[in-house]
């Protein structure tokens, strides 16, 4: 998985994005807004998004690991929120 990353979700994913960008990390999507990931240091998350949308799951993700030390992932978990094309917000996270 961490040697061939978009074998596992494919190009332009996010689990295929922040497997790349974080090494040693092992991290899967699901359906419904599923997502699981692990760290070579034993650190591991798992999140389910309520209401089944991925939009969220990138800040959730990135927030939830940097709590878990890994820090410079701003660029993966960054989500824009569009209106009409355009960049007009974007999905924060409050922990």
């Amino acid at each position: 998985m961490r040697a061939h990353p978009w074998w596992i979700g494919g190009t332009g994913r996010f689990a295929t994005d922040l497997i790349g960008a974080v090494p040693g990390l092992v991290a899967k999507d699901g359906a419904e807004g599923v997502f699981a990931a692990a760290l070579p240091d034993g650190g591991a998350l798992a999140v389910k998004i309520a209401d089944g949308s991925p939009r969220s799951l990138p800040p959730v993700v990135t927030a939830l690991l940097e709590k878990l030390g890994v820090p410079g992932l701003e660029v993966v978990g960054t989500v824009p929120v569009l209106g009409h094309g355009a960049p007009v917000g974007q999905v924060d996270v409050v922990l």
